[in-house]
């Protein structure tokens, strides 16, 4: 057998090297397709809130003074969601919209001629903090829901 200046150990080395760099490739490309079906994965939930959210929303923008609190408890279950999915900056803000929306609901219980106007001022209160914080909320919802289902971070 003629020599090309390689020995049998030389070839088994770059064979060894030639599949050590299949697996590497192999490896990569497994890690990638786990790492976006983990954010397709989170996708589900994400949405959940952000279409539980516009139903409060739209609630709230349709009824403002007028909330009805069996509409708005509705949501309390994406609040301990939004915790777990969400950044938490984010999620602080959806909680507090939340209460401000609850608030407003649980005192159109009352009728308004029996309210006091600590109750009222009350209201107009958290009626002002719902509206800015849907104001910030929603966009920022829905681009992290973009960026999720484009497997953006």
């Amino acid at each position: 057998m003629p020599s090309f200046g390689s020995t049998v150990s030389d070839v088994i080395a770059i064979g060894a090297a030639v599949v050590s760099l299949g697996s590497a490739i192999f490896s990569y490309m497994t890690w990638t397709a786990a790492n976006r079906a983990n954010e397709i994965s989170l996708f589900s939930p994400k949405k959940e809130i952000y279409d539980q959210f516009s139903k409060l929303a739209q609630h709230m923008d349709s009824r403002w003074a007028k909330a009805e609190l069996c509409e708005v408890t509705k949501f309390n279950d994406s609040i301990s969601n939004a915790e777990l999915y969400l950044p938490t900056s984010l999620a602080e803000d959806i909680k507090k919209y939340y209460f401000a929306c609850f608030d407003v609901a649980d005192l159109n219980r009352v009728n308004y001629q029996d309210q006091d106007l600590k109750e009222r001022e009350m209201q107009k209160c958290n009626l002002q903090i719902a509206q800015e914080l849907q104001k910030k909320i929603k966009p920022t919802l829905f681009e992290l829901l973009q960026n999720a289902q484009h497997g953006k971070k």
